[in-house]
């Protein structure tokens, strides 16, 4: 018991000391029904959550907000001292502060008692009944929050080891509130009221009072985690990072906390850190011996385990069997499933009890385990996977088990549409290979063979460059003199996945391999020739090389219709529509290579195309009709396991942005998260890039950590890094923050350009880029920084320069825009136009026309400004009509800097355009510091503006010195320009 209360109160003191991170629903409850309190509407408020969740921390922000709020804040706290415990022990320790006489609460206070009018309260022992002392208390309580500043708080902590008599005076004070201005708040650990708790039914009967309220701490969801892991550690965390954490912790903050700090993320499977391993084991040592080797056999089988295969393991009789399972569930330490399961409540102690067990006690229960399964796994009732036969195989030193078991358990991954599964059991028949003397005949198949479906299997997971090594692993174990056929068809394999790892130039050279093997072995067209002409098709077409990409592609088409190979042929088929985007052929040529796919039961080529189907619809300007595809299409990917492949991730992208544009926010970042499995390392940080759109253009808090995240992952793909930096620049610029936008827009460029030479997408980052020149030269102009606008007009002339040459010139369509790429081109002139100090009325005009096509955002972004260029012509009629449009997009898509922007504009231009003042249109400003504010953009220093106003100039000094300050201001040329883009300067009345 002492070993428990040790690590449980450790926990609870480390808890105390971390951040409080993604609990705001919580503490705002808490807080309500303190201020109810406070108001004479008594209540109380029951804390409920596993241990290391994090009630302690969340009760201690109530108190310190009590504190603010004049309360009187009393804490007592249960302890586990055994069975009976020490009656009214955390109401003694809350009360005592009232008897104290002779000490002080602080320097500047009275003690509580005798400011209270008593010297004493009732306390346990005397002759006092057991009535009179519970209503001495209430009473008490009740003349603390009448006679204090503010109301009462009673916090009694970890209520499952209260004794019984200070629950019935805990039940006793609640069922007495009236009138009083007191909350009660107890917390008490879910995870240990099992079934026959004594806490259990008082819960339950005071939850039926009016007057309380049961507030339950659940785990932390995936944003939730992120922000704490980064509050822990000073820095945003990787995603990959945050991920593991969570799926270990299972959300629980203390445990998160633990591996983040003892780097247990850093792998899949880490040891855990000392102090956890504690904590975790110590409910385990609750248990009978009986009871804890039960226990410690199921952590063998892992997280679950049937209850038939653990009752053949334990080797005990089904009574002894029932009693210590029976104990194990009352502690909790193991909770019974559906299906005769058993399940340990969390993940984490089945690591650490596993991790207890000593050396020949692990490999012993894992032959029994395997040999169970063995026995049982092709019965009608098999005690378990061929999956779970492997892993025992192999933690039981039996390799040539372990490897026929590998083989079949891939086998089965695979039919279950599980590609990562798949892989790593592949993975693992390729790593006890050379082990095994009969390897090939007990996988039935060859070292290659298995390589390739392991390289397969891979990309299908996502896990692209270890596909690619895979395969080239594969190919280098063949002659090509021996069976010159084989190897042209295993260096074709070799050239698919170096092109799905976006290694073209790596990949046109293994493609053109596997021809010249082909051409070796006979001069009649072979499938493996097709492919490969199709394959180096696809590179060439990558690298802009696209005359020879045309010719291969040709050739492939041409093989692949003589020798009936209907993949190939559909593939050759994308290859020349995407060549041809944009003309009247390429729709039938997809269509037709969708048939082709889908003949040939290609699931790889069937996701290319559809891609690239839904990809021609939206480059058309169909938004809607591409979502059509789109949805399908990733339907599709998810039911065949391709989720994650290179195709997969291509069309979940595109569906984040697609929906984006359509104006479906919700939807949008319900796709960031739509794929059943969880993601491999490499594509977390792609789906967290395309999610950037929506959050940069809510407003986000969280947005700019994950843009600075986001540039750790810029390596993986130039895509992140063209997404997540201009979106990055975006943010920066609704920061108020011109020139880090400018910077960060223009170093994204260069960064993309060394990947992707003249890139089409490389338009609207340019186009990003100019909004922050606009800006940069706007503040440049009113603070009178000749050097500043002379950085705005430079960088914007470079920056328009760029996107004009990659509109002429850039791939992949040589030129040919969209409806997207001239909007944004237009988008990127008008906004030249503002950092050439005339916004242009005409230009904006064009760029709302353009943006028609369905991006519903960017049209009221461009309406905004184009209400901007109307009031600087003096058309304010049409500027308000503008003005009013876009505000309604704004508020109906939740675009917050937006609408805040249009409010500003409105209040700056006395615009009537039927839009609420947000609260505070005077930015908290007296009228004297309005007055200053309005000298202060003239230019004017402390002294001249204390003689303007006939006031002295320290006085003018401090005025400054409040404006700063409401305005988040770090200068006074800040405080202009933030004073002038929330329309504070035309309010102000000189």
């Amino acid at each position: 018991m002492s070993a428990l209360r040790d690590t449980m109160d450790s926990m609870a003191r480390v808890d105390f000391e971390t951040p409080l991170v993604g609990r705001a629903r919580e503490v705002n409850s808490l807080t309500e029904a303190l201020d109810r309190a406070g108001r004479g509407e008594p209540g109380a408020v029951l804390v409920a959550g596993d241990a290391g969740v994090g009630k302690t921390r969340l009760l201690g922000e109530l108190i310190s907000r009590a504190v603010t709020r004049g309360a009187t804040v009393l804490v007592g706290h249960c302890l586990d001292v055994g069975s009976v415990g020490l009656p009214y022990l955390p109401f003694t320790e809350a009360l005592g502060p009232l008897i104290t006489t002779s000490v002080p609460d602080d320097d500047s206070r009275p003690a509580l008692g005798p400011r209270l009018g008593f010297s004493a309260v009732p306390t346990p022992g005397g002759e006092l009944s057991q009535l009179q002392l519970f209503d001495g208390v209430a009473s008490t309580l009740a003349k603390v929050g009448l006679d204090g500043d503010g109301p009462a708080l009673l916090a009694i902590e970890d209520l499952h080891w209260a004794d019984q008599s200070t629950r019935d005076l805990f039940a006793f004070l609640i069922g007495r509130l009236r009138e009083e201005r007191l909350l009660v708040v107890g917390s008490y650990r879910t995870d240990d009221l099992h079934r026959r708790h004594p806490l259990r039914p008082l819960i339950a009967q005071l939850s039926r009072l009016p007057v309380v309220e049961r507030l339950d701490v659940g785990p932390f969801d995936a944003d939730e985690m992120r922000r704490y892991l980064a509050a822990l550690h000073g820095s945003p965390v990787d995603d990959v990072t945050v991920r593991r954490i969570l799926d270990r912790s299972e959300g629980n903050a203390y445990y998160a906390q633990e591996l983040l700090h003892a780097g247990s993320a850093s792998t899949d499977n880490p040891l855990l850190p000392a102090p956890l391993v504690d904590v975790l084991l110590a409910r385990l040592e609750q248990l009978s011996p009986t009871s804890q080797q039960v226990v410690r056999v199921a952590s063998v089988a892992g997280r679950r385990v049937g209850h038939d295969l653990l009752a053949r393991a334990s080797a005990l009789d089904s009574t002894e069997l029932e009693a210590a399972l029976r104990e194990a569930i009352t502690h909790q330490v193991l909770v019974a499933e559906e299906g005769e399961r058993y399940a340990f409540r969390h993940a984490l102690l089945a690591e650490a009890v596993y991790g207890d067990l000593l050396p020949g006690e692990r490999v012993r229960l894992h032959a029994t385990f395997a040999q169970l399964i063995d026995e049982s796994i092709d019965s009608h009732e098999p005690l378990g996977s061929a999956a779970e036969l492997a892993h025992h195989r192999l933690q039981s030193h039996d390799v040539p088990g372990a490897l026929t078991a590998s083989v079949r358990a891939a086998a089965e991954a695979e039919s279950l549409r599980a590609p990562a599964e798949a892989w790593q059991h592949l993975e693992q028949v390729l790593q006890l290979w050379d082990a095994v003397d009969d390897a090939e005949e007990r996988a039935g198949a060859d070292i290659v063979r298995i390589g390739l479906r392991a390289a397969a299997m891979a990309s299908r997971a996502g896990e692209n460059a270890r596909a690619a090594a895979l395969a080239e692993s594969a190919a280098a174990r063949l002659d090509p003199a021996v069976d010159p056929q084989r190897a042209a068809a295993v260096a074709h394999k070799r050239a698919l996945h170096l092109l799905g790892d976006d290694r073209p130039e790596q990949a046109l050279e293994a493609a053109l391999a596997a021809l010249a093997f082909a051409a070796e072995a006979g001069d009649k067209p072979t499938a493996p020739s097709a492919w490969a002409s199709a394959t180096a098709a696809r590179a060439l077409s990558s690298m802009n090389r696209e005359d020879e990409a045309r010719r291969y592609a040709e050739r492939a088409l041409e093989e692949a219709i003589e020798i009936g190979s209907a993949g190939a042929e559909a593939d050759a088929l994308v290859t020349l529509a995407a060549m041809d985007s944009g003309e009247g052929s390429a729709p039938e040529l997809l269509a037709r290579a969708r048939d082709l796919a889908q003949e040939a039961g290609d699931l790889p080529t069937e996701m290319r195309v559809s891609y690239n189907l839904a990809a021609e619809r939206y480059d058309s300007g169909d938004v809607e009709g591409a979502l059509r595809l789109l949805d399908a299409a990733v339907e599709r990917s998810v039911a065949t396991g391709l989720s994650w492949s290179p195709y997969g991730v291509e069309l979940q992208s595109l569906q984040v942005v697609a929906r984006f544009v359509a104006g479906d926010w919700a939807g949008s970042m319900t796709a960031t998260r739509h794929a059943g499995r969880r993601p491999p390392d490499g594509m977390i940080a792609r789906l967290s890039t395309v999610s950037l759109h929506v959050a940069v253009a809510r407003g986000d808090p969280p947005a700019l950590a994950m843009v600075r995240a986001m540039e750790n992952e810029w390596y993986r793909d130039p895509m992140i890094a063209m997404i997540s930096g201009g979106c990055g620049a975006d943010l920066l610029r609704w920061r108020e923050e011109p020139r880090a936008a400018l910077e960060l827009a223009e170093r994204t460029l260069v960064y993309v350009e060394h990947s992707w030479p003249l890139f089409l997408g490389a338009i609207w980052l340019s186009a990003l880029g100019l909004a922050a020149a606009g800006d940069l030269a706007e503040h440049g102009r009113l603070v009178r920084d000749e050097s500043e606008l002379t950085q705005a007009l430079d960088a914007g002339e470079r920056l328009l320069a760029y996107a004009r040459n990659v509109a002429r010139e850039g791939s992949p369509r040589g030129g040919v825009l969209g409806p997207e790429g001239r909007a944004w081109l237009l988008r990127a002139e008008a906004e030249y136009s503002r950092v050439a100090g005339a916004s242009d009325v005409e230009r904006w005009r064009r760029t709302i026309e353009e943006f028609g096509y369905g991006h519903r955002y960017e049209q009221a972004r461009s309406r905004w400004r184009l209400a901007e260029a109307l009031l600087a012509a003096d058309q304010r009629d049409a500027a308000a009509t503008e003005a009013r449009a876009a505000h309604d997009v704004a508020v109906e898509l939740g675009a917050l800097p937006l609408q805040q922007a249009i409010e500003a504009l409105a209040r700056r231009g006395r615009l009537d355009v039927g839009i609420a003042a947000p609260t505070s249109p005077d930015g908290g400003l007296t009228a004297r510091e309005r007055e200053v504010l309005a000298l202060l953009s003239e230019g004017l220093t402390n002294r001249q503006i204390g003689q303007r106003l006939y006031i002295a100039e320290k006085t003018a000094s401090v005025h400054v010195s409040n404006i700063l300050a409401k305005l988040g201001a770090s200068g006074r040329t800040e405080a202009v320009t933030v004073a002038h883009r929330r329309g504070l300067l035309g309010t102000a009345a000189p």
